[in-house]
């Protein structure tokens, strides 16, 4: 499964709302790939939330983006790959996906945070146009690390 897709046509992303088989596949993604991952109870919170918006690979079972919307000002929440399907495209994907939602629906800028020692994703952040612009510092728990903020700005074409 770790091999490049060029083709994700076979994978369905695509935004969703509450669903209770979603949440159970988003919160089995984040134990996999998180210390400190959120609970069952957070993942349906934040598919019930209206500013809210996740996409998700096949249902939440190969990953899955958050973000949350206020104004013309959005924040990545989370975003992760099943630990199988990793190195396929998922991720930028998911990424892709969901920016093209928030800037559709009003998005000027979407900031993020991200542990400064996870360069995979640092290295899709930046593909994607992210800027950084500050540092959080032990911001992150289990382990305990600082965070790396990150910022990309809509323009208007």
């Amino acid at each position: 499964m770790t091999t490049a897709l060029t083709d994700l046509s076979d994978i369905e992303i695509r935004r969703y709302g509450y669903d209770c088989a979603v949440a159970d596949s988003i919160a089995e993604v984040c134990k996999l790939c998180f210390a400190d991952p959120w609970s069952r109870e957070a993942v349906e919170s934040t598919l019930r939330a209206e500013q809210n918006y996740v996409v998700a690979a096949d249902g939440g079972k190969m990953g899955f983006a958050a973000a949350s919307l206020a104004f013309d000002t959005a924040d990545i929440l989370d975003i992760a790959v099943h630990p199988e399907a990793r190195r396929r495209g998922i991720g930028r994907a998911m990424l892709s996906h969901l920016l093209k939602l928030l800037r559709e629906n009003g998005a000027k800028s979407v900031f993020l945070e991200v542990r400064v020692s996870n360069e995979g994703a640092i290295a899709l952040y930046s593909s994607a146009g992210f800027k950084p612009c500050g540092i959080r510092k032990n911001y992150y728990t289990s382990p305990r690390e600082d965070a790396a903020l990150y910022v990309l700005e809509f323009t208007e074409v």
